[in-house]
């Protein structure tokens, strides 16, 4: 009877061990998986990258000038073609449609205000602007 427990419990133990190896098993299978799909990421970025400064030297052997922008200037060439769009927007308008602050989009409108690309026009409480005309 003793050496009926006790191989039974060894025998518990082996499957209990055969089981966690199976799992440890699939996951490295994941893992490796994950690592390939990681792999093939690399080699399509590093072509799109010489796409890219092909692409480049291609545009400056025409002389066009590539000239990296701001984000803020990427941000101010979307208002303006949201006021094309629409006409005239108020800061907490121009903030829902750029998923950012009403006070920031306050600030890029003021400052555009300043340079003369924006005219503002006060309605009812509100300030609306728009593209200069």
């Amino acid at each position: 009877m003793f050496k009926e427990i006790f191989g039974q419990k060894k025998k518990e133990k082996n499957n209990e061990i055969s089981e966690m190896i199976k799992l440890i098993d699939s996951q490295l299978s994941m893992i490796s998986m994950e690592i390939e799909k990681m792999k093939n990421l690399a080699s399509k970025i590093e072509n799109i990258e010489k796409k890219m400064s092909i692409l480049e030297e291609l545009i400056k052997e025409q002389g066009v000038e590539i000239k990296p922008r701001s984000v803020s200037e990427k941000t101010k060439e979307t208002i303006k073609t949201l006021l094309k769009k629409y006409g005239s927007l108020n800061a907490w308008q121009l903030g829902k449609l750029l998923n950012m602050s009403r006070t920031r989009c306050a600030e890029y409108l003021k400052q555009m205000e300043e340079e003369g690309i924006l005219v503002s026009e006060w309605k009812s409480r509100k300030k609306y602007y728009s593209l200069r005309q």
